[in-house]
């Protein structure tokens, strides 16, 4: 006969033994279940990855190499967060970025010759975040990368298959990523892709038209240059300063502005129909605004890992500026109404696996926010209803996708 003395004893014993226990920990990734890896360089670029058995912290490790590597840009191999930004000076990893992944899974960048990523910050697999450099206790330029998981290093997987030391592999990280654009000038903005390719870049314009531009790894953008109500299109390369901005008829401008750590930004300013460029710090949030004329406006707004969205909220025609902030999925959108800047509006929306778009879906001259999944190539666009009401939503899909 089991009494309640026993019993009580005995969930006692069961409990004692759960704590010692802990709950069970999860399976370290393979390559089927963990995040989908690619190698951390541009689309096309072929590359050797060796260790050894003494390489710290682990023979797991890949030194990465190729000729004249020195400053070529390092890429995310997955879409992640920025954990660590750190420099140690003549040891160790020297300048190194750690990205987390999720779910315990993480990946390490070291010995750097610059990093262009800040704390906290969001990225998608292919964004740049660094350059390759000789810095730290490294002998001579290479990338040292690591798969971690819950702190350990991990065999590398890319493609989807285990690595295999001494082999030269060359990167499939041949990304989509999203522009949006009024591409055929009847007043309402499309979604677009920017496809990476080895042998440069390529502008998908739905509806449209697609334009080959660029190097395949740069920052890109879209506007309207010449205010004939038609989009056009704009690169930045990830390891340089000045903007390239592409006509229709193919003529190009250029503005040098910013530095490494600065992301491209486009809207309409002043409210003259033409799209101006502009910058970005995510490290401190500040906004630097270039008028035609060249003259430059410093505005801060937002906060340390946000990615910039400017728009026009209030459809005065003059775009204002706008973050996103992935860490509570919010995007927090400044007005400035007769000279003075409003209370900010907010619109919580999206996972943290998407990206921020922002763009006048339906025509009516305010612009709107949305999100972009790089998994799937799917575009969701929010529209606020001027009732008040709650927002409309649309899906669709364009771009190549990963899933």
């Amino acid at each position: 006969m089991v009494t309640k003395k026993m019993l009580a004893a005995g969930l006692a014993a069961l409990g004692a033994a759960l704590l010692v226990a802990g709950p069970a920990a999860a399976a370290a990734p393979t390559p089927g279940t963990g995040p989908d890896y690619e190698l951390p360089f541009a689309c096309g670029e072929t590359w050797t990855g060796s260790s050894r058995a003494n390489h710290s912290p682990s023979s797991r490790a890949i030194d990465f190499n190729r000729t004249n590597d020195l400053n070529m840009p390092v890429l995310a191999s997955a879409p992640g967060t920025v954990t660590k930004v750190a420099d140690l000076g003549k040891k160790s990893y020297g300048r190194y970025v750690v990205l987390d992944h999720g779910n315990g899974t993480s990946t390490v960048y070291a010995h750097l010759n610059a990093y262009v990523v800040t704390l906290g910050q969001r990225v998608d697999q292919g964004q740049m975040i660094g350059l390759l450099g000789s810095t730290g206790g490294s002998t001579g330029p290479h990338l040292h990368f690591e798969e971690r998981y819950s702190g350990s290093v991990l065999t590398s997987y890319f493609h989807r298959a285990t690595y295999a030391m001494g082999r030269a592999i060359t990167s499939a990280s041949c990304n989509d990523t999203p522009v949006i654009g009024d591409w055929n000038g009847d007043g309402k903005d499309d979604v677009g892709v920017y496809r990476d390719g080895a042998r440069g870049g390529t502008f998908f314009e739905n509806g449209a038209r697609s334009i080959a531009f660029g190097t395949g790894r740069d920052n890109v953008f879209a506007g309207d240059w010449d205010g004939n109500g038609v989009t056009d299109v704009g690169v930045r390369p990830a390891s340089g300063t000045t903007t390239v901005m592409r006509a229709a008829s193919g003529a190009l401008s250029r503005a040098t502005l910013g530095d490494l750590y600065s992301l491209p930004v486009v809207g309409d300013w002043n409210g003259d129909r033409k799209d101006d460029v502009g910058t970005f710090r995510p490290d401190t949030a500040t906004w630097t605004l270039r008028a035609a004329n060249g003259a430059l406006t410093r505005i801060q707004y937002g906060q340390r890992g946000d990615l910039p969205l400017p728009g026009d909220w209030n459809g005065d025609g003059k775009d204002d500026l706008g973050v996103y902030r992935p860490a509570t999925r919010t995007f927090y959108m400044r007005v400035v109404a007769g000279g003075k800047q409003q209370p900010s509006r907010t619109a919580v929306f999206g996972t943290t696996t998407q990206l921020p778009i922002a763009g006048d879906w339906n025509g009516d001259r305010y612009d709107d926010v949305g999100a972009w999944s790089p998994a799937t190539s799917t575009f969701t666009l929010r529209t606020a209803q001027p009732s008040g009401a709650s927002p409309a939503y649309r899906t669709l899909r364009y771009g190549s996708g990963r899933g």
